[in-house]
């Protein structure tokens, strides 16, 4: 996952950029590229949303994210690749 530039390291170990509202997150990743993203409470959680699609994943399970890009392919859903 690549993120953009002007990020904000907060002192909860949170990673954020965009349109995003967070309240007692912790160790987070959230990247919002248009529509707002309020995230309350959430730990250990990425969460990237762009035009098309919107990814929301915990962090010991980003490997399974290829299973993902996997069932697109299956799918024919190469538009979301």
């Amino acid at each position: 996952m690549m993120l953009a530039p002007g990020l904000l390291l907060a002192e909860l170990k949170n990673l954020i950029e965009g349109n995003v509202i967070n309240i007692n997150s912790k160790d987070a990743i959230i990247q919002a590229e248009s529509k707002l993203i309020a995230a309350v409470g959430l730990k250990d959680i990425i969460v990237v949303d762009t035009p098309d699609a919107t990814l929301v994943c915990d962090k010991g399970c980003t490997a399974d994210i290829k299973k993902v890009i996997e069932n697109l392919k299956k799918k024919n859903r190469t538009e979301y690749i």
